[in-house]
């Protein structure tokens, strides 16, 4: 296996580049052998492909070999044998080099052209390589990393030209075109929200029961589908147990007449979304809200749709951690072979 420029003493990523947790949220084989992940809630390590439960990103450490993990602490997963990892393909392992040199480099103005070079490959085989391994291009990628730097920047209380420069973004200016749809707000609103661990919350009857809306500083974080509004706050004071949960209803009125109309088929316009994913995971949630009201597409379908053909269960894993429902609206993803699949909300409601 390789080694990498981002590992800390005990052999393991400070923060893993996205490209290794979206290998795990997907279960991707093809990544076996390149890096095993340990889980500091359980002690274990595993392969990517492992079929135990996903972790929380910030519960999970990537490890370039066995012995790292073993050195740090961790004993290896009984279900996917980790220390007996086959090597990755060639294709893998040109990704994951170039991944992590991304994570280095995002400044560069011609980045993908560096990448290429420093990988002894040619500009045109990097792009292929990319589409073929994640579906995505090198370009984006390098896009998706800008604004996770410029999110964790403004969130540490940064300057908005600090943060954005440091991001590697050319001029503030670029960012505020795109920050409604990138931040859910102007920088300048984000960043006052940065120390913020203060969730609002309300709940209102609906045809399904009780929905609940919870918003922070920088948009809606959470809408949940409950049979009471005293179980939807229990259920979301331990879900943010950290957070200061206050109960105001008045102000998050809007929020939840919108997801009622929603409910009455109206588009939803307007809302602020504060979404925490993976790039996977934040790649079928913008695929979910593009399904049209009243219609369904299988998992399967809306992987092909994003590129990955073949991660149908990732699909499904992504649509049970989504947050944010009928607002990203999972509930129009069904099985292959018919019925109306799982639904962390209840399977009748989303029938």
């Amino acid at each position: 296996m390789n080694s990498t420029n981002h590992q800390h003493a005990s052999g393991g990523f400070n923060r893993p580049p996205t490209v290794y947790l979206d290998a795990i949220a997907r279960r991707d084989s093809r990544f076996d052998g390149l890096f095993v992940y340990g889980v500091k809630t359980t002690g274990v390590f595993c392969r990517p492909s492992c079929p135990s439960r996903l972790a929380k990103p910030e519960n999970t450490l990537v490890f370039s070999e066995p012995e790292a993990a073993v050195r740090a602490g961790f004993r290896a997963c009984l279900r996917c044998a980790p220390d007996a990892a086959r090597g990755a393909s060639p294709d893998v392992e040109l990704v994951a080099k170039a991944c992590e040199l991304m994570h280095g480099t995002v400044a560069y103005p011609k980045v993908i052209d560096d990448i290429a070079l420093r990988c002894n490959v040619s500009h045109s085989a990097l792009i292929q390589t990319f589409r073929r391994v994640l579906s995505i291009t090198p370009s984006r990628y390098v896009h998706s990393i800008k604004h996770e730097s410029l999110r964790a920047a403004l969130r540490s209380g940064e300057p908005i030209t600090t943060a954005v420069y440091g991001a590697g973004f050319g001029s503030p200016s670029r960012v505020y075109e795109g920050a409604h749809k990138t931040l859910g707000m102007t920088p300048a609103n984000y960043r006052q929200g940065g120390a913020g661990a203060r969730i609002e919350v309300g709940a209102a009857p609906c045809a399904f029961g009780y929905v609940l809306a919870a918003r922070t500083s920088l948009g809606v974080c959470a809408v949940h589908l409950g049979d009471s509004r005293e179980a939807l706050l229990s259920g979301l004071r331990s879900e943010f147990s950290a957070a200061d949960v206050v109960e105001s209803d008045d102000a998050l009125s809007p929020t939840l007449e919108a997801v009622l109309r929603a409910l009455d088929g109206k588009p939803i316009e307007g809302l602020s979304l504060d979404i925490q994913g993976t790039a996977f995971q934040q790649r079928v949630w913008e695929a979910l809200q593009t399904i049209p009201y009243g219609e369904t597409l299988t998992y399967k379908q809306i992987a092909s749709a994003i590129g990955s053909s073949r991660a149908a269960r990732a699909v499904a894993r992504a649509c049970a951690a989504n947050h944010l429902a009928i607002v990203v609206p999972c509930h129009r993803a069904v099985p292959t072979d018919g019925g109306s699949g799982g639904y962390r909300w209840g399977s009748f409601r989303k029938a």
